[in-house]
């Protein structure tokens, strides 16, 4: 299997404990649009430095991590924005899920 790695961004969106996750990523894709911040395979986890400029960024947006696996790579320039939303709500859908985790602002899903 091969590992991929998508990482959705948003305005700021408070979590709930009660909303079902997939759900709620799934109502964020419908409605929010988030943009794609990162389509590719499991990035390295290098020490970034952090300016001001980018906690402040960070600290407004929702970051959406989704960890997935297919059998074939994938060719990650070919897609569209609306080919990645379609991929990823196909994957949350038929995938089954291996963890997630959340904090007060951002979501990380492992699917296989």
């Amino acid at each position: 299997m091969i590992q991929h790695t998508l990482i959705l961004a948003t305005a700021r969106i408070p979590l709930m404990p009660s909303v079902g996750i997939h759900l709620l990523v799934k109502h964020i894709i419908d409605f929010y649009a988030p943009k794609i911040e990162y389509f590719r395979n499991e990035p390295d986890n290098p020490a970034d430095y952090i300016d001001e400029e980018m906690q402040r960024k960070i600290d407004s947006t929702t970051y959406i991590e989704i960890n997935f696996e297919t059998e074939h790579p994938l060719d990650y320039d070919a897609y569209n924005i609306d080919e990645v939303y379609t991929l990823i709500l196909d994957q949350l859908q038929h995938s089954k899920t291996r963890e997630i985790t959340t904090d007060h602002k951002d979501i990380t899903i492992c699917l296989y």
